[in-house]
């Protein structure tokens, strides 16, 4: 029904889903970008294959996912703003968020990182998932007062798989120094972003 964002590889829209009457965001790579990108429908795979995994109130659920003929991955709407958007439109006007508002958002931010972070497979074996893409434009500020964890097309498994050298992924302005350099990953380089959003705010 609507645009809700566009990204390099796709776009978001809001659609209502009509089984369940309610409006989910569905997430469509665009046939021309999956055509000439042939790795990505398996990295779309992969990211809701994560996503579905973790069950928590600050991460964004995984509805469905289809990466045959059309590429897209159903997940629940958040009725809010996105951080980046919040933080947009504050600027002009020089204001800020008040202080609990943002410790609020950091310690949601948080909690969901957690779940990231501690996510297992069926054999309770440790993914090592770290989110690599941690910034305001990934975080959703519903308007009721929730933040969720958003996108999840950067995370990276740092025990099953590795990203190809030279392969720079993410947004420089909040990478940590090992994440610019091209080091292997943890936890840490997600909690480094977040600092970098608390000085923003």
């Amino acid at each position: 029904e609507a645009v809700l964002g566009i990204g390099g590889f796709g776009v978001v829209y809001r659609a209502r889903h009509v089984l369940l009457d309610t409006y989910v965001a569905v997430k469509l790579m665009r046939p021309s970008v999956a055509k000439s990108r042939p790795m990505l429908p398996r990295l779309l795979r992969e990211e809701a294959r994560f996503a579905a995994r973790i069950d928590h109130k600050h991460v964004v659920r995984v509805l469905d996912v289809e990466t045959d003929d059309l590429t897209y991955i159903v997940m629940e709407y958040i009725d809010g703003e996105t951080l980046s958007a919040l933080i947009r439109q504050l600027r002009p006007r020089d204001e800020r968020l008040p202080l609990p508002v943002v410790l609020q958002i950091l310690i949601d931010a948080c909690e969901g990182l957690t779940a990231v972070h501690d996510l297992r497979d069926a054999d309770g074996n440790p993914y090592g998932l770290v989110h690599r893409d941690m910034s305001p434009q990934n975080l959703m500020i519903g308007f009721d007062g929730w933040t969720k964890i958003v996108d999840f097309g950067l995370a990276k498994a740092t025990g099953k798989r590795h990203t190809h050298t030279g392969h720079l992924r993410g947004k420089l302005a909040y990478m940590s120094p090992e994440q610019a350099r091209g080091r292997p990953l943890t936890a840490a380089t997600d909690l480094f972003a977040l600092g970098v959003i608390l000085w923003e705010l």
